[in-house]
């Protein structure tokens, strides 16, 4: 693995975030509005989902 490797995953995850709040900011305000009411364990569960499905897709990728 290279440095730059790294640097284009991370400019990838960039632009996907950026994506959503880009294309519409009341929904992505809404959004962020919905995780204000979840309980910390809701909102540890989805983090954690979301940490294995990126780390399932990056060993299905051969990385």
């Amino acid at each position: 693995m290279r440095w730059s490797d790294l640097f284009v995953a991370f400019g990838l995850v960039m632009i996907i975030e950026g994506i959503l709040p880009f294309v519409s900011p009341d929904k992505s305000r809404a959004a962020a509005r919905i995780t204000e009411n979840l309980s910390n364990f809701r909102l540890r569960l989805f983090g954690f989902v979301a940490l294995a499905g990126g780390a399932l897709l990056v060993y299905i990728a051969g990385y």
